[in-house]
């Protein structure tokens, strides 16, 4: 008798399946190591944009004359897309804040805030700043 050659549609349909498990378990894995990963430009966007608003300060002695267009900050085409970033400046205090977008506007982190003192918060999240920062 002859081998038949090939495959029997039982044994397709088992890899078939196989396969469909191991993506269900895996995307989700993923989408929350690249909205980590987005959130992580983000972060560093804003210790960027704090260091700035902190030469402003020895500079001028006044964090409101400061701005992201004139750091170079408001143009970063990858944070941009994700985030939008804002400051809120005047005398001594300033608050930088990251606000999702796009792909992002579901992260469960919100808002990513940062003022004059280094304190980093987050703003309509679900998480705890801990877990964001």
């Amino acid at each position: 008798m002859k081998k038949p050659k090939g495959f029997s549609l039982l044994e397709l349909m088992i890899v078939v399946v196989v396969v469909a498990i191991l993506s269900a378990v895996a995307y989700p894995s993923y989408q929350a190591h690249i909205a980590a990963s987005r959130r992580a430009e983000a972060r560093a966007v804003l210790m960027e944009a704090a260091q700035y608003m902190e030469r402003e300060f020895t500079l001028t002695g006044d964090y409101g004359s400061a701005s992201l267009a004139s750091a170079g900050l408001s143009t970063l085409p990858r944070e941009r897309a994700y985030y939008q970033l804002a400051v809120s400046a005047s005398g001594a205090l300033f608050t930088l804040s990251a606000t999702p977008t796009g792909g992002m506007s579901e992260d469960n982190c919100g808002v990513l805030i940062l003022d004059q003192t280094g304190r980093q918060t987050v703003s309509g999240a679900s998480l705890t700043a801990a877990d964001c920062w």
